[in-house]
């Protein structure tokens, strides 16, 4: 601050800052700042003002203290210069990355859309599976007229066209030459006749019933590549950056696809969905029920092995405060699904065997389920994902096999691996799904225990 004559406002120092030293005249005052700099005010009619060139300035007798804390401040503002330059090295390699996937991004979209003709194979696919469906109701059509036609002949019996054809015209030569008083005969032959011209139109039947299941066949053979160019996009689709590339990018070839990505035109075209990723591979889920707008799904494979509950006791243990139920619902949730595919996961209303009732999004079926939507044991076999299986094998137990190409894995109609249920005893045992598909219990620690998650999903999303 300052006080005095201010005529030509050299007074006015109230913004001066950092002020080590300050020399007063009588028009004018100049401050010297601790940066080695000077600040001045007042009359400048001899120019004692224009001290803007001015630098490292210091008070003689401080001149080494000045010095060195102006060397202090030059790093100081050094040092800030420098993070900030980093700071907008990364920001720029940053937004290069983004700016890089959202073109890697781009660059797939175009593939998808134009090099793979998706929307040609998603219409294709459409299409087959709508020919085969009629073709089917025409092989249904074809073999009931079949059956009524084969009415009292052995349809096990081999019957040559041509020899039918020789009999027929046999037949009907013989009734031809027959007198007036050989009536009885005549409506042998004549039943004859039609009985073989009933054989010969259920042969030709049988051969267009054949010619059409041999058109469903091949029919069948495209659909595998276009199902998996289309569950790859969808796959793709489902990543979340991918998302927000699309909203920004736009395409008009991706709103006519919009139909065929709900889970419900999935599940409708496919019988089956493929939604999350686990341990670097796609999960595939089989569909038990669908009711209204959503599903009930179950892993097709065993994506883990753990124990339902990590207490080493006799204690009763709940689905409501079992590891497992956290596991599911926390980690596996969040690895496992991007944000757009936990959207679509309702929340589910569970009642465990104790009548605590909690509300889950992912779950394990109960004894009740399994035996409702897998009443075939053959349908309640699991077979493990490769992950599951060196966990299983790690703990010492080989029943689940190691090599796919071994006789008795590809033989088998069952499964390699036993899985959890949530249904529990109060003793500590939980009821488990074996190889073989039938139920059994076995204690809650076990830490080789397969695990199935189940899950209802909106197929509105």
């Amino acid at each position: 601050m300052a006080i005095g004559d201010n005529e030509y406002g050299q007074c006015n120092v109230g913004s001066w800052k950092n002020i080590v030293a300050v020399s007063a005249g009588l028009n004018c005052t100049i401050g010297l700042k601790a940066n080695g700099t000077v600040v001045a005010i007042g009359d400048n009619e001899c120019g004692q003002c224009n001290i803007s060139g001015w630098k490292n300035i210091a008070v003689p007798c401080e001149e080494k203290y000045y010095r060195t804390k102006l060397k202090a401040m030059q790093e100081k503002e050094e040092k800030k210069k420098q993070i900030e330059e980093k700071r907008k090295a990364k920001e720029a390699k940053k937004e290069e990355e983004k700016k890089q996937k959202e073109n890697e991004i781009k660059t797939k979209l175009n593939e998808y859309l134009s090099d793979h003709n998706l929307l040609g194979s998603f219409e294709q696919y459409k299409n087959i599976d709508s020919e085969i469906a009629g073709l089917k109701t025409g092989v249904n059509q074809c073999q009931s007229y079949y059956n009524l036609l084969m009415n009292g002949q052995d349809a096990n019996q081999k019957f040559d066209i041509a020899e039918e054809r020789k009999r027929l015209e046999t037949l009907k030569e013989e009734k031809s030459k027959l007198g007036l008083f050989a009536g009885k005969e005549k409506k042998r032959l004549q039943n004859e006749i039609e009985k073989t011209e009933n054989l010969l139109k259920a042969l030709e039947i049988k051969e267009k019933i054949n010619n059409i299941q041999n058109t469903i066949a091949e029919k069948e053979k495209e659909k595998p590549a276009l199902k998996k160019n289309i569950e790859e996009f969808i796959i793709f689709m489902q990543q979340d950056d991918v998302g927000a590339v699309v909203k920004r990018y736009g395409d008009a070839r991706i709103n006519k696809l919009e139909s065929f990505l709900s889970n419900k035109a999935r599940i409708n075209c496919f019988e089956r969905l493929v939604m999350g990723n686990y341990y670097g591979q796609p999960i595939e889920w089989k569909i038990l029920a669908v009711e209204d707008n959503k599903a009930l799904l179950i892993s097709k494979y065993a994506l883990e092995a753990l124990p339902y509950d990590e207490s080493n006791s006799k204690e009763k243990v709940s689905w409501s405060n079992c590891y497992l139920r956290k596991w599911l619902n926390n980690s596996f949730i969040s690895s496992a699904f991007t944000s757009k595919e936990k959207a679509s996961i309702l929340e589910t209303r569970i009642c465990d065997s104790h009548y605590n009732v909690t509300n889950d999004k992912i779950f394990l079926l109960d004894g009740v389920e399994v035996e409702k939507y897998m009443s075939h044991c053959v349908d309640s076999g699991c077979k493990a994902t490769p992950h599951t299986k060196a966990v299983i094998n790690s703990k010492g137990n080989t029943y689940c096999y190691r090599d796919e190409s071994d006789w008795l894995y590809q033989k088998s109609d069952y499964g390699d691996c036993w899985w959890w249920t949530r249904s529990n005893l109060f003793s500590g045992s939980v009821k488990i799904v074996n190889t073989c598909g039938c139920t059994g219990y076995t204690e809650a620690y076990y830490s080789d225990g397969a695990v199935r998650p189940a899950m209802w999903i909106d197929l509105d999303v």
